[in-house]
């Protein structure tokens, strides 16, 4: 059994935390705010694998983690498996989906399966995907490490590392040092700043995105809609979550002229930039 330290409370150091607690060793996770405050608890929750077969095989071991989580924690994480749709409006993005591969609707088939899609579609390939709710499955993977004896430390930030000839035996917080064999720094975009505590540069680089949660009115959308920056994701509160690269790169909220939305949701559009 290990001693270990995993310095951040996103889905990332939860999951590390959830595992290693399940193996039996010894974890202290530290989050300098609370759980899932930043970059996890703002996410959309999409679970949607490449074209790659390693990612369609993670996708294939979620719903086992997902009872393991829940049965141990007590909390529904609102995981769902569903369908979606990625459309093409020109003939080149036709061309593009059909050589990754798919299950190919036509442009009728497409607004059959899929009504609020916009009428310029000329068609769109069928993905299997998934979507969970961040902050929940987040807390749900703490809840669960805690279980296990994992302590949790909200408010409490890696304030540095005991190192010894380039072993680690502590990592210093503000209430006191941890004894530690390992330490995991899963501080997402800062874990940079984290690992300079410890005279090591990580080249970790945030990237900017900006989510909106729409409501749809009367409007329903049956599945998820993806395009090569973006995508809409229905929730199960009824919400809509839109997501645009583009717009978070330009800062604006115009839409740029002579594109139009690939859906149209209370009012909102959406479209690949």
């Amino acid at each position: 059994m290990s001693r270990v330290v995993v310095v951040g409370g996103g889905v990332i150091g939860c999951a590390v935390a959830e595992r290693l607690s399940l193996e039996k060793h010894q974890v202290t996770l530290l989050e300098r705010d609370q759980l899932a405050c930043r970059a996890s608890g703002a996410a959309a929750g999409e679970l949607s694998p490449s074209s790659l077969a390693s990612d369609s095989e993670s996708l294939a071991m979620f719903p086992e983690l997902v009872a393991r989580i829940e049965k141990d924690s007590a909390m529904n994480v609102e995981f769902r498996v569903q369908q979606g749709l990625k459309p093409a409006f020109t003939s080149d993005e036709a061309r593009t989906l059909n050589r990754e591969g798919g299950r190919w609707l036509d442009a009728a088939e497409c607004r059959k399966a899929e009504p609020a899609i916009s009428t310029d579609v000329l068609g769109a390939v069928l993905l299997e995907h998934a979507h969970l709710t961040p902050p929940q499955f987040v807390r749900a993977l703490a809840r669960a490490a805690a279980a296990r004896r994992a302590e949790i430390c909200e408010g409490t930030p890696a304030t540095g590392f005991d190192i010894t000839r380039d072993e680690i035996h502590g990592v210093r917080t503000p209430a006191g040092n941890l004894a530690a064999d390992w330490a995991v720094i899963a501080a997402g975009p800062w874990s940079r700043e984290v690992a300079s505590l410890a005279s090591v540069d990580i080249d970790v680089r945030p990237q900017r995105g900006q989510l909106a949660a729409l409501d749809p009115g009367s409007l329903v959308l049956k599945r998820s809609i993806f395009w090569s920056n973006g995508y809409l994701v229905p929730k199960g509160d009824g919400t809509v979550i839109a997501r645009d690269a583009a717009r978070a790169r330009s800062q604006t909220c115009a839409w740029p002229r002579g594109r139009k939305p690939a859906a149209r949701v209370g009012g909102a559009a959406a479209r690949d930039g």
